[in-house]
């Protein structure tokens, strides 16, 4: 678990600083939500003109990508970051109380259902060169494709 959740704040602490440097300094104010403006062409910092992204000239942008920037605007990643760390802190503590107070079933069921949580989250990163197939479930159920990913 100790190597395993390690990787995965390490992961989670790069998605936390790639999130925080996309925040914007507007006047007197920090903004880091993003809006799809009505005419189609860009993506907006909330509550302002100020442009985050842009299709082509004089074109607009993709929509389902534009969609997709807009929904994981920094604040959005960071309450998902904020979730994950959660869920790892709570499976190294599940885990040291598995090994300080004894195997109950309770405990047992608890560290092994954070267990899980840990892994399932860190196959989000099976790219990362870091990443080890013991991190991960076995290879036979783990095996997931980019078509697969999209379907579901």
């Amino acid at each position: 678990m100790t190597d395993q959740a390690d990787f995965l704040l390490a992961r989670i602490a790069e998605d936390e600083a790639v999130a925080r440097a996309a925040f914007q300094q507007v006047k007197e104010r920090v903004v880091g939500g993003w809006y799809w403006s009505d005419a189609g062409d860009a993506v907006f910092l909330d509550d302002t003109p100020t442009p985050v992204a842009c299709g082509p000239w004089k074109q607009p942008m993709h929509q389902p990508s534009a969609q997709h920037m807009v929904r994981w605007d920094p604040e959005r990643v960071l309450a998902e970051c904020l979730a994950k760390r959660r869920i790892v802190e709570s499976a190294q503590r599940a885990f040291r109380g598995r090994e300080e107070f004894g195997r109950s079933p309770l405990e047992r069921g608890a560290a092994s259902g954070f267990g899980l949580a840990v892994t399932l989250l860190a196959m989000a990163y099976a790219d990362h060169p870091e990443y080890r197939e013991e991190y991960g479930l076995s290879s036979a159920s783990s095996n997931i494709g980019a078509e697969q990913l999209r379907d579901h």
